[in-house]
C-alpha cells in the first residue's frame, strides 16, 4: 500500500495553478474584511500541489473546490427560491452581483471537474 505523500507525475498540474489564480481574487477580497487567511492557505495548497503533486494534496484541493461548488449552488438556489416566495435576496441583489456570483459558480465548477478528472492515482514516480 502506498502513502498519499508519494510524489506523483501528473500531466494536469497546470489545473492547480488555475485553481490558485481563481482563489487569489477571493483571498484579496476576503482580506479586505479580515478573513483572508483561509483563502491564502488554500492558494498555498494549490501552488504546493502544482509544484509537488501528491494524492493527499489532490484530495484537499478536490474537497475544497467541491465544498465551494456546493456552497455556491446552495446560496444561488436559496436566493432564487426566496425571491420566488417574496423574500429579499441576500446575494443576488442586483444584476452585477448576480452575474459575478453565477460566473464564479461556473468557473469553480469547471475547475472542480478538471481537478477530479486529473486524479493522480495511477501515476506514481
Amino acid at each position: 500500500m502506498q502513502s498519499g505523500l508519494i510524489r506523483r507525475v501528473n500531466r494536469r498540474r497546470p489545473v492547480y495553478l488555475l485553481c490558485a489564480l481563481c482563489l487569489l481574487p477571493l483571498a484579496l477580497v476576503a482580506a479586505e474584511y479580515g478573513a483572508g487567511v483561509p483563502y491564502f492557505v488554500l492558494v498555498a495548497a494549490c501552488v504546493i500541489q502544482f509544484v509537488y503533486s501528491t494524492v493527499l494534496g489532490w484530495g484537499i484541493v478536490a474537497v475544497v473546490f467541491g465544498l465551494l461548488c456546493s456552497a455556491l449552488v446552495f446560496v444561488i438556489g436559496r436566493d432564487l427560491i426566496g425571491f420566488a416566495v417574496g423574500w429579499q435576496p441576500h446575494v443576488l441583489l442586483d444584476a452585477d452581483d448576480a452575474a459575478m456570483v453565477i460566473f464564479l459558480a461556473t468557473v469553480v465548477t469547471v475547475l472542480f471537474s478538471f481537478v477530479v478528472r486529473g486524479h493522480p492515482w495511477n501515476s506514481a514516480v
